[in-house]
């Protein structure tokens, strides 16, 4: 370790390196010149979501100065600050969404935090210097070692159903007109959303061709995100299901253009009508996805929770029409 003149400087020394380390996979895990490589190992795996933060803590700990070295609660906690600083780099040069880091930052901090305490174990342990920059190796290998292997088997489908309701004072027919078609909503109608803070685009409108099974309906969201839905289903004043696909768009931007693909799709859709007394119904939302990633038991918790909040935001605009008339 080498001695600067600077104790602050020293103390965050190792965080310095691991947030160089941390940069340096971004780029190579999913790089711009991966045409000229043939391949991308990608971020949206095991190696670079869990291998990466391990990195990040060995090297924190491996590079600080002598009396932390030793310790456990700076090998807990300082492997957090290369990871939120990654985090903040990512956003600044626009490779992500503020959605996906917020996703990624829980696993990173526990996975940097296990790596930290994993090397504070290795130095503890191993007095050898050359085992121990061996160990330290390893794991900064280890990355680029999972994803070819994690890239030989197709990650499973996860087809997850997310249901949300909401109770609105009007008749099914009122409810039922504004639930086939959705009018352009105004600037006045749209409210903050957690899923609109996170760097996702608002609903604006869904028109619809013709009544019936076989009508389309066209969903339109900002940043010209589009959906075709094709209904498969039509029970007047009832019920209405469409199956869904996403319109193509050079004007989307990543991660948007994620929905549709291998990883993410959102494939079917509904709205019910349970009448309730005096003139009340609730209005049932309905929405099927797939997720196909190696971590699904994780990722399938934000999908979930977006659709969530996105289907909740639909339900309020609906119902403050519908009781406005």
């Amino acid at each position: 370790m080498p001695k600067l003149s600077n104790p602050n400087f020293t103390l965050f020394f190792g965080s310095a390196i691991a947030l160089l380390y941390g940069l340096w996979a971004r780029v190579t895990f999913q790089s711009p010149w991966k045409d000229v490589w043939d391949f991308a190992l990608g971020t949206i795996t095991l190696g670079f979501c869990f291998g990466v933060p391990l990195a990040i803590g060995a090297l924190t700990v491996f590079f600080a100065p002598k009396p932390y070295r030793g310790s456990w609660l700076y090998a807990l906690f300082m492997p957090w600050v290369p990871c939120l600083l990654l985090g903040g780099a990512v956003l600044l040069f626009g490779l992500e969404f503020i959605i996906c880091v917020v996703m990624a930052l829980p696993i990173f901090f526990t996975l940097a935090s296990f790596g930290g305490l994993t090397m504070l174990a290795i130095l503890k342990s191993i007095a050898n210097k050359a085992a121990q920059n061996t160990m330290l190796g390893l794991i900064l290998v280890l990355p680029y070692l999972i994803v070819p292997a994690e890239k030989q088997l197709p990650p499973p489908d996860s087809i997850r159903t997310v249901e949300t309701q909401i109770e609105i004072q009007a008749d099914p027919a009122t409810v039922w007109r504004n639930v086939v078609t959705v009018p352009e909503i105004s600037e006045a109608e749209q409210s903050s959303s957690l899923f609109h803070l996170l760097g996702l685009p608002r609903p604006i409108e869904a028109t619809l061709s013709h009544e019936g099974i076989g009508g389309i309906r066209s969903a339109r969201f900002e940043e010209g995100l589009a959906f075709v839905e094709t209904i498969n289903q039509w029970e007047d004043q009832r019920a209405i299901r469409f199956q869904i696909k996403v319109t193509p768009s050079t004007s989307v931007k990543p991660p948007l253009t994620q929905i549709g693909g291998k990883y993410l799709d959102v494939f079917e859709g509904g709205f019910r009508i349970e009448p309730m007394d005096n003139d009340r119904v609730i209005l049932h939302l309905s929405s099927q996805h797939r997720l196909s990633t190696t971590f699904n038991f994780y990722g399938g918790l934000w999908t979930d929770w977006v659709m969530r909040d996105l289907q909740n935001y639909i339900l309020g605009v609906i119902r403050a029409r519908c009781e406005a008339k």
